[in-house]
């Protein structure tokens, strides 16, 4: 064999060895990766099913606890209220305001602790939905959830759309209460629309009252959060927190928008997925 291809032949081999060495790295560099990557899921697995549990658990937690705070409250208001009774015009008018101001404070933590184990039913609320009137749905809701103070400005949509109708009247009125209930006039005004939007449902609510400063408005959607002092305003400070877990658990969400520098009031935008269909009308 000639020098040059004894030459040649040593080059091909180098070649051919350094391509073999670099496809053996290649594999084990990519049998690492996928390593890597499993590992990488095992973990994020493992991180959800905890976070999974302990959601679970405090839900657990803030369903017996609310149940079982309630009955020791239910026999203070009664003793209170008993003594109230027997005490009428025999005691100091401090002492009777004390004892007004027991049963006040009695019935304060009692709403807590329902806005409590409302929270905590969030999760756990499995109402099938229906196609239902989105228009007598929301008209309900502020019926049930607002006083002669307040008057609706709504024009009917004429949509049908599902949802669990008790959950929807309820999570509406939420917003429909708290506007009321923190209104500083006599009258209170909510004009509501409701319309689709790539399948989803989108209700506003814009109300005339005093309106949320734009630094509030992520604390007013947290739990036990008010923007007034509890002796001014009665409010369990969990309703907008309620709605915002509620539209979570869902796949929705809410927005808010209001600037008392500029006007007065302030609007919610609720964006409701369509949800799963009972079997009776997924399946007629």
């Amino acid at each position: 064999m000639s020098n040059e291809a004894s030459v040649g032949v040593a080059i091909l081999t180098l070649l051919l060895g350094v391509s073999s060495g670099v496809i053996w790295a290649r594999k084990r560099a990519s049998a690492a990766s996928y390593a890597v990557a499993a590992i990488q899921q095992r973990i994020l697995y493992a991180a959800v099913r905890e976070a999974k549990a302990s959601s679970e658990e405090l839900d657990q937690f803030a369903y017996i606890a609310s149940h079982d705070l309630r009955a020791p409250l239910r026999a203070v208001a009664n003793l209170a209220g008993f003594l109230q009774e027997d005490l009428a015009g025999k005691v100091p008018e401090e002492s009777a305001k004390h004892l007004d101001m027991i049963l006040q404070r009695v019935a304060r933590l009692d709403a807590a602790i329902l806005g409590l184990l409302a929270y905590s039913r969030v999760s756990r609320d499995d109402e099938a939905a229906v196609l239902s009137d989105i228009d007598a749905l929301i008209r309900r809701s502020v019926s049930e959830h607002t006083t002669a103070r307040t008057t609706l400005v709504f024009t009917d949509s004429g949509l049908t759309f599902p949802v669990a109708p008790k959950r929807f009247v309820q999570t509406l009125g939420l917003v429909f209460s708290n506007a009321e209930a923190h209104h500083d006039k006599d009258s209170v005004e909510l004009q509501v629309s409701a319309e689709l939007k790539h399948d989803r449902l989108y209700v506003s609510i814009a109300d005339d009252g005093p309106g949320i400063e734009p630094q509030y408005h992520a604390r007013v959607f947290e739990l036990f959060s008010t923007l007034r002092a509890r002796d001014d305003v009665e409010a369990s400070g969990l309703g907008l927190a309620i709605l915002a877990k509620t539209l979570r658990h869902l796949g929705g969400k809410v927005s808010l928008h209001s600037d008392p520098s500029t006007e007065r009031g302030a609007s919610l935008l609720i964006e409701w997925p369509a949800e799963a269909l009972h079997e009776s009308q997924a399946n007629p």
